[in-house]
C-alpha cells in the first residue's frame, strides 16, 4: 500500500497584506486628522496638534487593528478548515486506489 503524502493549501500568506492595510489605514487617518485639526483650531501649537492627532489616532487604531486582526483570525481558520479538507480527500484518493486494485486483483 502507497503511503499518502497530503499537500497543503496552497495560496499565499495574506498576513502581510493584512499589515499593510493596517499601516496604510493608519496613514490615512493621520493625514486627516492633520487637515482637521489645522482647519478647526487656530491657536494650537505643533507640538500640541502633533499630541493631539497622535492621540486620536491611537484610539482609532485601537478599533481599526480589532477588525484587521479578526480577518487574520479567520484566515487562519480557512487555511486549516482547508488543510483538514484536503487531508480528508487524501484518505478518501487512498480508499478508492485500495478499492481499484481489489478489484484488479480478482
Amino acid at each position: 500500500m502507497m503511503a499518502w503524502i497530503f499537500p497543503e493549501f496552497e495560496f499565499r500568506w495574506t498576513c502581510p497584506e493584512i499589515d499593510k492595510g493596517l499601516e496604510d489605514t493608519k496613514s490615512g487617518i493621520e493625514g486627516e486628522l492633520y487637515d482637521i485639526i489645522c482647519e478647526l483650531t487656530d491657536g494650537m501649537t505643533e507640538h500640541e496638534a502633533d499630541e493631539w492627532v497622535r492621540d486620536r489616532l491611537t484610539n482609532f487604531m485601537e478599533h481599526i487593528s480589532d477588525t484587521f486582526e479578526g480577518v487574520r483570525s479567520s484566515n487562519s481558520e480557512m487555511r486549516e478548515a482547508a488543510d483538514k479538507q484536503i487531508e480528508a480527500l487524501g484518505y478518501e484518493i487512498e480508499n478508492l486506489q485500495e478499492e481499484i486494485r481489489g478489484l484488479h486483483a480478482d
